[in-house]
């Protein structure tokens, strides 16, 4: 009997806590794009995405670094494939490995893609995104 009430107290006093707010879901995003032909040992970048306020981004998919260099690196020529998240770069060519997916990502947060060549490759990038309101 003790629990029995000592679990009410609780349910009752944790409907005031806060909580997360509700998601309800918006629209599927798909960004793709080709870096190219950037001068030797140089790079270019793709559009900064920023998430918009009110709503949260969850990645559900996206290029995996590295694994989608066209025009090869050959002769000892490299090109490859950086991921950012608020201008850091969380995931590189060089070691070929994705972030663990999915990746949440609040109001404002920003991502891009950017390449790097030795020589004149291209590098593709895609990204899918599931975007959610927030709601109280």
């Amino acid at each position: 009997m003790r629990y029995f009430l000592l679990f009410t107290i609780v349910i009752f006093c944790s409907k005031d806590l806060m909580s997360q707010n509700n998601l309800q879901f918006n629209k599927v995003q798909t960004f793709t794009g080709v870096l190219g032909n950037p001068p030797y040992f140089a790079s270019s970048s793709s559009p900064v995405w920023t998430v918009p306020p009110g709503k949260v981004w969850k990645i559900e998919s996206m290029s995996v670094p590295g694994a989608e260099v066209i025009g090869g690196a050959v002769n000892g020529n490299y090109a490859g494939l950086y991921f950012f998240l608020n201008g850091v770069p969380i995931s590189k060519s060089n070691n070929g490995k994705q972030p663990p997916l999915p990746i949440w990502l609040k109001e404002n947060d920003q991502i891009n893609f950017a390449s790097y060549s030795s020589s004149d490759a291209n590098a593709s990038y895609y990204i899918s995104i599931l975007e959610f309101n927030t709601s109280q």
